[in-house]
């Protein structure tokens, strides 16, 4: 195995069948053991591994693609500054009434 890229990655190969193997220092700190299920989620050019144990069933909801979309989609907003600061939790409603007036 190469070593690990950074102490919260590792680099693994992908084998006949596209089988791979998560390193052991990997599935210590998921808590994973043969056997288990883990979700696999495809995003732009990456794949998420999550215990699938770790995931109370009404939370499920949370890993359906259209959410996870809407979450990356909210992240780059914050990341691109295209957000709205608040001033104070009432002024809230202040903001949204600011979304729905018409731009000049």
């Amino acid at each position: 195995m190469i070593p690990s890229v950074a102490e919260d990655s590792f680099v693994v190969s992908i084998r006949e069948k596209g089988r791979l193997t998560l390193p052991l220092a990997a599935r210590e700190r998921l808590r994973l053991d043969a056997g288990d299920t883990v979700f696999v989620f495809l995003g732009q050019g990456s794949l998420e591994i999550v215990p699938a144990g770790l995931v109370m069933r009404d939370q499920l909801w949370f890993y359906s693609s259209p959410i996870r979309r809407r979450i990356e989609e909210a992240e780059d907003d914050i990341a691109c500054s295209r957000v709205l600061p608040l001033a104070s939790p009432g002024s809230l409603s202040d903001a949204v009434n600011q979304l729905d007036d018409p731009v000049e």
